[in-house]
């Protein structure tokens, strides 16, 4: 376990307990608020984050890591004999695997995975990982494990508000302002090329939330509880939770509440699920 080191972003969301409970290291990216920069899980807290972003008059940005800041870790690791296994933000969501891979250029030993996802997605190969390694498998396998695993991640996202997709960029100005007035509600997920997609467009919430219930009945899902997701508010993760439970999917009792990266497009009252399908 000690000679190996897996390292990621905060796109995972992990917590700092988490982080410690996993033995995993966080190269954090950046969070703006116009000329407010703050740094997640440093000074700024995801409940934190929610309230500027329902305060705030400016979007909120993110930036990648630098290379520096990766190869800082990855030299301090390889120092310490340890190898490295780093599973990073989808590489068409941001741009910190590209700063990895440049940092990790000509260095043994370390293994720079791109995952493909976010958030929840992202923590769960993160969490295969830590089980991999702590059975005694090398960084190489561990490595090649995750890119083996990664295609079978599935999120499924509702929003309650067309807003922040608007304001992200995610959506046109007349697409939102059409869809607010029909009621539309799309279901967002994460597609096999790591990109932001639409799965759906439902009228109402209801409909939204028998869409991703329905899309996880139908898939076949590993021998796990599938992880329920919400932002800034539970209230619609319960409502979506017990339309799985009431479908006999299990669920893990603990919901997961996603970051800025995620946050910051889906708005307050979000809800999702995140799971590993079967091969």
């Amino acid at each position: 376990m000690n000679n190996i080191r897996i390292i990621t972003d905060s796109a995972a969301d992990l917590t700092a307990e988490e982080l410690d409970r996993l033995g995993v290291e966080c190269v954090p990216m950046t969070v703006a608020f116009g000329s407010e920069e703050y740094t997640p899980g440093v000074d700024l807290t995801n409940e934190r984050f929610y309230e500027l972003l329902c305060a705030s008059e400016s979007f909120p940005t993110t930036a990648q890591p630098a290379p520096a800041a990766f190869e800082e870790r990855f030299l301090k690791a390889r120092e310490e004999g340890c190898e490295v296994v780093a599973i990073l933000i989808s590489s068409a969501l941001s741009g910190t695997w590209q700063s990895a891979r440049i940092a990790a250029q000509g260095m043994e030993g370390v293994y720079v995975v791109d995952s493909l996802t976010v958030t929840a997605g992202q923590k769960l190969l993160i969490e295969r990982a830590a089980a991999l390694r702590d059975e005694g498998r090398s960084a190489a396998e561990i490595a090649l494990a995750i890119e083996s695993l990664k295609g079978r991640v599935r999120i499924y996202v509702g929003v309650e508000s067309l807003e922040y997709l608007y304001k992200g960029g995610r959506l046109s100005k007349a697409a939102a302002g059409i869809g607010t007035v029909a009621g539309i509600k799309p279901v967002i997920t994460i597609n096999q090329r790591g990109e932001v997609a639409v799965q759906g467009k439902c009228i109402g919430k209801h409909r939204a939330m028998d869409r991703i219930a329905k899309a996880v009945e139908e898939t076949e899902r590993e021998d796990a509880p599938v992880r329920v997701l919400y932002t800034a508010g539970t209230g619609n993760a319960e409502e979506l939770a017990g339309r799985l439970k009431k479908a006999g999917v299990p669920i893990e009792e603990e919901f997961m509440l996603v970051g800025s990266t995620v946050g910051a497009h889906a708005g307050p009252n979000a809800y999702a699920v995140a799971f590993f399908a079967k091969k």
